[in-house]
Order: C-alpha cells, then structure tokens, then sequence
C-alpha cells in the first residue's frame, strides 16, 4: 500500500490515513494516496479520541475538498464537540458548501453530558440516508428507551452556562493528570479537547502497549487502554481518562510515582 497504509485486510476493509504523517506531507496527498476504487465513505473524527487533537478549520476544509472532488460520503464523528479546552474552535464539516448533502454528522450526549452508556445521541444526515440509518437503529438497539430520552431532552435544554462549568473542571483533571504523568515518567502533550491522555510508554516498560497496560493494572492497579486498539499508529502509547473525580486521580498518580520509581521495573 502506498504511503505505508496498512492492509485493508486489517481493518475490516478500512484504509487508515496516520494523522501527524497526513501533516507532514500534506493531508490532501495522503488522502489520494489512500484512495482505492472502492472507496466509498471518509470517517472523519474531531475532536479526536484517544489524542484529544482537533483539526484547524482549513485542515477541516481541506478535507471536505477532497472529500467532494472524491465523490465520497463523510461520516463525522464529533462526540467531543462540546469537550474543547484550548485553540481551535470546533468547526463541522457539513458547515462547508456543498457538504451538508453528502455528510452524515454524528453526536452524542455521553461526552456532552456525562450520560455515558446511556446510549443516547442523534445524526443530521441527507434524506437519502435516514431510511437506511433508521433500519440499522432498528435491528441493533432496537430504540432509546423513553426515560433516556426524557433525560436527554432535559440534558439539551440546559444553557451554557452548565457546560462551562463543566469544562472547567475537567480542565482541573486534565491538568492534574499530564502533570502527575510527566512527574512519573510518561511523556505526553496536553490534549487540547476530549476526555483522555495518551502518553508515550516510557521505555522501561517497553513498546507493548497491551503489556504495558497490563503491568500496570497488575502492579499499580491502574487502569488505562492499550494504544494499539486505537489503530497500528497507537502502538506505543496508552490512554488515560481524566473523566473520573479529581480524588481518583491523584491516587493513580500517586500509584504511578511509586511504580516508576521501583528498582525492578523492565519490559515484559
């Protein structure tokens, strides 16, 4: 595969475009080099888990470009949408011209509104594909059950002023866990948006990200995901909530201090 893309085969028939490669050498040329004949939808992901990354509104049209000219659907996933601490604002990719009629705009209330495993959100699609989209909800879930979406209903009539004091404190977690982390030995950035760290594995731990997040549920008895389920690109990392309380965090920092500072730590 061109542009080190890995095998279709792999992914269920997805092409996976490596995003910090996709900067580097230009998005719209590593999309074409990901282009197949089969290719028929782009999914698209901002704010981004498990990095927390978010696109700038030109990278945002830039795709959308491609997109049209490709003759491909969008599938936007922007469950984070509300979850942005710093930088660039969220900007939709159905906002573009021409976009609205071929994007299928997907949200949620689990990140929004801490309804997580509620099971309740709602996508703003072309006529065209309601039907089938109605179809899928049909024989997969089968519905939201009625007290969830009262639920949500009185999740979406809060104002704003809910959200901001909500974001401030998950800025509160945020900041407390990439600092505990860095004081531990993990390097990692500061994600600009959603709910998770994703760090580098230090090396003493080795590059096994399932290893790695075992050792440390074993050991520190903190619990993080395996990079690697986020893609080949992932390898190398886990990935840490901050979604839990403040009280939570310090005592898997504080487990994570003393792990690191252990005379016997080596790669499984």
């Amino acid at each position: 595969m061109p542009y080190d893309v890995p095998s279709p085969a792999l992914w269920g028939g997805s092409v996976l475009v490596p995003t910090e490669r996709a900067r580097t050498r230009g998005i719209t040329t590593a999309l074409a080099a990901a282009l197949t004949p089969r290719a028929k939808v782009l999914y698209w992901n901002s704010p981004n888990n498990p990095t927390g990354d978010v696109f700038s509104p030109a990278e945002v049209e830039e795709v959308c470009a491609f997109a049209a000219g490709s003759g491909l659907a969008m599938i936007s996933d922007e469950a984070y949408e509300d979850l942005i601490y710093d930088g660039t604002p969220h900007v939709s990719p159905a906002s573009f011209p021409g976009m609205a009629e071929r994007t299928i705009s997907v949200f949620t209330l689990s990140k929004s509104y801490s309804m997580t495993g509620w099971r309740a959100g709602y996508v703003i699609a072309p006529e065209r594909y309601q039907s089938p989209i109605r179809t899928a909800v049909l024989y997969s879930t089968n519905g939201v059950s009625t007290p969830t979406q009262w639920a949500a209903l009185e999740a979406m009539s809060m104002g704003p002023e809910f959200l901001a004091e909500w974001k401030a404190g998950y800025v509160r977690r945020r900041d407390r866990l990439v600092e505990g982390l860095r004081a531990a030995g993990f390097e990692t950035p500061t994600p600009a948006a959603a709910l998770y760290a994703f760090p580098k594995i230090p090396a003493a731990m080795g590059t096994d990200s399932r290893a790695a997040a075992a050792m440390l549920l074993d050991t520190a008895r903190v619990a993080t995901v395996p990079g690697l389920v986020f893609g080949p690109e992932g390898e190398g990392h886990l990935r840490f909530s901050f979604s839990v309380p403040e009280e939570t965090i310090a005592e898997g920092i504080k487990a994570l201090r003393t792990f690191s500072s252990l005379s016997t730590l080596a790669p499984r």
